[in-house]
């Protein structure tokens, strides 16, 4: 790791960043992300208008290398609160986390907020293979650091951090389901789109999941039975409805 892992308080490398770019892009409608580290990995959090947050994790088996160390004395004395000296907390923008990650891809890659990563054509060869990268961080005021490696070409990128604003509590554990997005968007698109309202009705008898349009034309309702083998997981311990 030409990055020293033991300069910084958080260090890590992936062997290839697609798999990486393509979980950030799922979170990438909002231009400002929420990042924290700890011992068990990495989450980014986005939130638009206090009703939408989405959160894209990255456990610790899936980095090659995975680094968290001690930043200083004081949190040393503090070992009883485990938990938050090991966590580091801080904003950086997730499109300019993507266009660094996407550098030797080709033409660029455009985000949210319409910035593009352009890189010369002789550079657009170069990525036959996988793109290496390795992450650092030292702690709050420091850049998010990323060094890039494709076919012995290497780019280094610091990305500014901030101090991110909280994060509205949804409770996302009262009610969890699971499903494959593929179906989730194949429900959305036999509801009617002309509809003003979408309602999310989950109860413990059939059909256990509910998604229905209302708009003036009336309503459209897709149901899931009990027997479904469509939901991954789902829990419920009393009959709720979130529109």
């Amino acid at each position: 790791m030409i990055l020293n892992e033991n300069q910084f308080a958080f260090s890590a490398k992936v062997y290839n960043v697609k798999p990486l770019v393509n979980l950030l892009k799922t979170i990438n409608f909002k231009q400002k992300a929420v990042c924290e580290i700890d011992n068990e990995g990495i989450v980014f959090t986005v939130e638009d208008s206090q009703c939408v947050v989405a959160k894209a994790y990255l456990k610790k088996s899936f980095f090659s290398e995975f680094n968290v160390i001690e930043q200083n004395n004081e949190r040393q004395e503090s070992k009883e609160n485990s938990q938050d000296f090991q966590t580091m907390y801080f904003g950086l923008f997730v499109v300019k986390l993507i266009e660094c990650l996407t550098l030797f891809y080709g033409p660029g890659s455009t985000g949210a907020s319409g910035g593009t990563v352009n890189s010369s054509s002789e550079d657009s060869s170069l990525s036959k293979g996988s793109t290496t990268a390795q992450f650092a961080y030292d702690g709050s005021g420091s850049d998010f650091e990323i060094m890039l490696e494709d076919n012995g070409v290497i780019s280094i990128c610091r990305l500014a951090t901030f101090e991110p604003e909280p994060i509205s509590d949804l409770e996302f554990g009262s009610s969890p389901v699971i499903q494959t997005s593929e179906w989730l968007q194949d429900a959305f698109d036999e509801i009617d789109s002309s509809g003003d309202i979408i309602m999310f009705s989950i109860s413990n008898s059939s059909p256990i999941l509910k998604v229905m349009s209302l708009g003036l034309n009336g309503s459209t309702e897709i149901k899931y039975l009990n027997n479904d083998k469509l939901l991954d997981s789902f829990e419920c311990i009393e009959e709720q409805e979130s529109r």
